[in-house]
C-alpha cells in the first residue's frame, strides 16, 4: 500500500473523530474542519519531505490539539487586542 493510500485511509478512519476533538477547543465545526484539513496537509508534507512518522494517528492528534489550542488562545486575545501579532491571520467572527 502506498503512502498516499495510507493517508487516505487514515483520513477516512479519523476525520470525524479529529473534528470533534478540535471542536472541543475551538467551539465550532467549521473551524474544527479547517484545523483537521490543515493537519492532514502538514502530515502529508512532512512525509513527502522524507520525515519518517511512525505513529501517524498520534501525530495527527498532536497537530490538531496544538493548532486548536493556538486558535483558542488567539480568539481570546483578539477579543481584547484585535491587532495582536501573535494571532496574525486568525479570523474571528
Amino acid at each position: 500500500m502506498s503512502i498516499s493510500n495510507k493517508i487516505v485511509d487514515l483520513f477516512k478512519d479519523n476525520y470525524d473523530a479529529l473534528c470533534m476533538f478540535s471542536m472541543h477547543y475551538v467551539g465550532d465545526i467549521y473551524t474544527a474542519e479547517d484545523v483537521v484539513m490543515d493537519s492532514f496537509l502538514k502530515l502529508s508534507e512532512k512525509i513527502k519531505d522524507g520525515e519518517e512518522i511512525i505513529a501517524k494517528k498520534h501525530y495527527l492528534y498532536q497537530i490538531v490539539r496544538n493548532e486548536s489550542k493556538r486558535l483558542q488562545v488567539c480568539v481570546s486575545i483578539q477579543k481584547n487586542k484585535p491587532h495582536d501579532i501573535f494571532c496574525h491571520g486568525v479570523i474571528t467572527i
